[in-house]
């Protein structure tokens, strides 16, 4: 039996009195009473709805069959609108839980709306939620040092409150706007809030204002409760921060905030300009994970911080199809985020990173980036303390340091099939502590260098591989260990000179090896040839270079500046790996 939804507005009777709309022809509203009772009108396409009749028998054929769906359609007077939505959610059943969907209009909020479990809350892509301007006193006249008062009306004493909420960032704490001081509150009481300005500062100057700066969305486990099963579709979301201090002491205002909820999913989201994360999801102080998390076809952008943060999430988390741009730090941050998949996306202008994962402490594991784009980012992708991570089919163009950037304690990041377009540095790779990384197949277009490797002769690169079957110009190559491996393909004729101690170095299709320093000695290998492999282990002195244990022993010495002698050395070493079976 399929369920039948009927759409009405419906707002308390001083709701519609205040209210302009002028419902269609035959759209329906209904006025709930002071006493409970539900009166309907039927609109004219004229009249104000508080003008219109009742209709004297509103259940008149009227059947709804299966009806599981909880209607929450508000009047866009910008009057509680975040109350009216906080009362729909509130009225669910407890256990059961439900749906509420959202008809297009602009809502104004000013205090965070609260979720619980088993509920879906749709936005209609018309609906705009904005938040107010979180200016609630003016102080006109100057502060001096110690203890200052100000007085606030009783509707927004419970606005304010001192400390930090149980595992979530507060959405409602007091602070002020003056230069780059800060306050602290001591005492709320009968309406006076009573802060103290630090003693290092003079004064605060002129306007002084006190404001309350509130999430939008919230939903967070406690102590004894774990959230789950709840979906967040659709709607515009405005945080409003031009008009919201940035730089107020221990205040953060989120888009959408979530902690511990088992099953979350926000999906085809807009939302913008919130001062400090769009959105942000993390595991919090009852199991420490959200698990079964997806984030799909969101747009996220002008956030002070991050477009879209992930903290201290240990598995099953998807993202989808996301965009997130010109944000204060990164599109997409992840913190302690294991086993992480992102699919796709486009990540632009963003002041650090496009794509950025890391963690100080405890490695963090297996993450995936597929098909995912960063352009114009200060990094396109920050990895750091990642161990496992794939980074396949990605593309980068135009960030200002690099396309990927693998900073200290990477092991075993696996680059694949990566596109890396203008770029300062396509792939930059730092020595601290990393180690068995592979570099596969990568293309680089118009960049100044191709492949850096930084700190070079400290700790060095070990257990790697690196394979190109592009052009490329490698301005330089380092490697310790004679594990490593780096191969160039198809024309790899471009300059480019190795440092070594070991390594296998394979050129094949006219190759050109311009520089090979193995063990502080040159050699020049100029000629075109193919599949030729050169080894060492660097042990022996200045003047000498010895091939490795597996190849020919009869073959000690090169002179490192007879380019005949060179390649004879490599062409025995290549008949014995072909009478080996090693190579053809």
């Amino acid at each position: 039996m399929e369920t039948s939804i009927i759409k009405l507005k419906k707002g308390t009777t001083f709701e519609w009195k205040n209210s302009t709309k002028i419902l269609s022809v035959n759209e329906c509203g209904i006025e709930e009473t002071s006493d409970g009772k539900l009166l309907l009108k039927l609109g004219d396409g004229l009249n104000k709805f508080d003008s219109l009749p009742f209709v004297q028998d509103p259940y008149r054929n009227v059947k709804v069959v299966g009806f599981d769906k909880k209607i929450a359609d508000y009047i866009c007077d910008g009057i509680r609108d975040d109350a009216e939505l906080q009362k729909a959610i509130d009225d669910l059943d407890i256990a059961k839980g439900g749906s509420i969907y959202v008809m297009a209009g602009e809502y104004h909020y000013s205090k965070a709306v609260r979720l619980k479990s088993n509920i879906k809350i749709e936005f209609n892509k018309n609906a705009k939620i904005k938040m107010d301007d979180q200016i609630l006193s003016i102080i006109t006249s100057d502060v001096n040092v110690g203890n200052t008062t100000v007085s606030i009306s009783p509707n927004d004493i419970n606005k304010f409150q001192i400390g930090m909420e149980i595992g979530f960032i507060p959405d409602n704490v007091l602070g002020y706007r003056a230069g780059e001081d800060a306050c602290v509150i001591t005492d709320i009481k009968d309406n006076i809030i009573t802060f103290s300005i630090s003693a290092t500062k003079h004064h605060l100057e002129n306007v002084t204002k006190i404001v309350s700066l509130n999430s939008c969305l919230v939903a967070v486990d406690t102590v004894t409760t774990t959230l789950h099963d709840i979906e967040i579709i659709g709607g515009n979301f405005d945080g409003n921060r031009i008009n919201n201090p940035i730089w107020v002491r221990d205040m953060h205002q989120n888009g959408i905030i979530t902690g511990g909820v088992h099953n979350l999913k926000i999906k085809d989201v807009k939302i913008h300009s919130f001062n400090f994360q769009n959105i942000h999801v993390s595991g919090t102080i009852l199991n420490g994970n959200n698990i079964g998390t997806v984030i799909e076809n969101c747009i996220s952008y002008d956030s002070s911080a991050s477009g879209i943060t992930l903290d201290t999430i240990p598995e099953e988390v998807c993202i989808i199809n996301c965009i997130s741009y010109g944000n204060g730090n990164s599109g997409l941050q992840l913190v302690d985020v294991d086993k992480c998949t992102i699919i796709g996306g486009y990540y632009n202008d963003n002041s650090f990173c496009g794509i950025r994962s890391a963690h100080d402490d405890i490695p963090v594991t297996e993450n995936k980036f597929i098909g995912v784009t960063a352009v114009r980012n200060g990094r396109g992708f920050g990895i750091r303390n990642n161990s496992g991570t794939i980074i396949s089919g990605c593309s980068t163009k135009d960030n200002k340091e690099a396309g990927i950037y693998l900073e200290e304690d990477c092991i075993g990041v696996q680059i694949s099939s990566c596109l890396l377009e203008s770029e300062a540095v396509g792939i930059k790779e730092l020595e601290i502590g990393t180690s068995k990384n592979v570099i596969f197949n990568p293309i680089f277009i118009n960049c100044i260098t191709n492949y850096s490797l930084s700190n070079a002769g400290l700790l060095g690169i070990t257990d790697g591989m690196f394979n190109s079957n592009k052009v490329g110009k490698f301005n330089r190559i380092i490697s310790d260990s004679i594990n490593n491996q780096f191969q160039f393909a198809e024309n790899g004729r471009t300059k480019w000179h190795a440092e070594s101690v070991g390594g296998i170095f394979n050129l094949v299709e006219s190759g050109v090896l311009e520089r090979l320093i193995i063990a502080g000695n040159e050699t020049n290998l100029q000629s075109n040839f193919k599949t030729r492999k050169f080894g060492c282990n660097g042990k022996e002195s200045q003047g000498s270079v010895t091939v490795n244990p597996e190849l020919p022993t009869n073959i000690t010495t090169v002179d490192a500046d007879t380019l005949n002698r060179t390649n004879a050395l490599l062409n025995q070493i290549r008949s014995t790996l072909i009478n080996c079976g090693i190579c053809s």
